[in-house]
């Protein structure tokens, strides 16, 4: 189960989200405000795009999107 925290790991709750606003962690099913340890993760992570509006981009250039990302880990 994912957990979140928006006060920098003091409270946890149930939270599917994975993103700047806060600390997002996992938990047991039986106390899902209590983050756990984890030695191996496979988990499935849906990413969402946004393009600048055309009034900002030049339009007559190519773009390339590499398809990378970052994650960032804090073990606390």
């Amino acid at each position: 189960m994912s957990i979140m925290s928006r006060d920098g790991g003091t409270t946890w709750s149930a939270s599917s989200y994975l993103g700047h606003a806060g600390l997002t962690s996992f938990a047991a099913t039986g106390d899902p405000r209590t983050p756990i340890a984890i030695k191996d993760l496979s988990a499935r992570l849906r990413a969402f795009t946004i393009i600048a509006p055309a009034s900002e981009l030049t339009l007559t250039d190519e773009l390339p999107i590499d398809g990378h990302a970052t994650l960032q880990l804090k073990y606390l």
